[in-house]
């Protein structure tokens, strides 16, 4: 299942045509919710269907079979689904790709306090905004807001995909500290001088990153 990056927007040319590469390469099938967006909704709704697809795919579909895959927001709603999941004693994905994931809407980062990366895709003080918006009346640090805060022990196979411009890498480098004090292991792909969501665009480095998540799909998952 691919959750999308866009809290606020429909689904992009460019989503799709990484979703098609990766269909071709691996014969699998993805499912794309279309779920509600800001400024009509905040996160509950948009949790509450993805959870739902979820459910619905388990009746024809086996766990191990399953993956878990978004970019930037989207990142955001599949680790909060797995976490959201393994706390319901429900079967967990196989697998959950985090492609330049936002990981804590609050933008909380002291990193992030002293030196911006170079983003010329995500502005801070609009993260912030959008951020306040997509949590609604929660905290902006629960972790079904902002998985950064959640348990990440038992969900699945996580891997993790992020760049040293995006913006929010830091919490990329945060959520790698935090799998190693927890015990988790994670793959983590950091690629230097790259954007926010870059591996959608026509790039080498794009290529690269595909070519890594088809071997990552393709591989066995104990």
């Amino acid at each position: 299942m691919f959750t999308w990056r866009s809290i606020y927007r429909y689904f992009t040319r460019p989503h799709w045509n990484f979703i098609k590469d990766l269909i071709l390469q691996t014969h699998c099938a993805v499912v794309a919710p279309d779920f509600p967006l800001l400024p009509d909704y905040d996160y509950k709704p948009r949790l509450d269907m993805v959870y739902e697809v979820y459910n619905k795919l388990l009746e024809t579909t086996d766990n191990k079979n399953l993956v878990l895959m978004g970019d930037s927001s989207g990142g955001n709603m599949a680790l909060v689904l797995a976490q959201l999941l393994h706390e319901n004693n429900k079967p967990t994905p196989a697998q959950i790709i985090l492609l330049s994931p936002w990981l804590d809407v609050s933008m909380s980062n002291s990193v992030l306090k002293t030196k911006l990366p170079p983003d010329p895709l995500l502005s801070y003080q609009s993260a912030i905004k959008v951020g306040k918006a997509h949590a609604g009346h929660a905290d902006t640090k629960f972790y079904q807001v902002s998985p950064l805060y959640g348990k990440l022990k038992g969900i699945g196979k996580i891997s993790l995909f992020t760049g040293t411009h995006d913006i929010l890498h830091p919490d990329a480098r945060k959520l790698k500290k935090i799998a190693q004090e927890q015990n988790v292991p994670l793959n983590y792909f950091e690629y230097n001088s790259m954007v926010h969501a870059w591996m959608l665009f026509d790039l080498p480095e794009s290529q690269l990153v595909k070519q890594q998540i088809v071997s990552l799909l393709k591989s066995p998952v104990s």
